[in-house]
């Protein structure tokens, strides 16, 4: 069989990813809130939240993915 066994939620990763991936560049266009400004000096409070959903799902990836090689 030509086709791969995926674990479930695979798809709901891999969006979540995409859209923080995607958000994270979007918002070095936007102006960031008055009210909280720069974090570092360079990021925005969204860029943040981005880079820890990525950073998330990678994790949630890796857990998922060895956990389905077990079986």
């Amino acid at each position: 069989n030509l086709r791969t066994k995926y674990f479930s939620g695979i798809l709901f990763l891999a969006y979540i990813f995409g859209y923080s991936f995607f958000r994270f560049f979007l918002e070095f266009f936007r102006e960031p809130d008055k009210q909280i400004g720069f974090i570092l000096e360079i990021f925005t409070l969204g860029q943040i939240f981005s880079v820890v959903f990525m950073a998330t799902v990678f994790i949630l990836y890796r857990h998922f993915h060895n956990k389905n090689k077990m079986i």
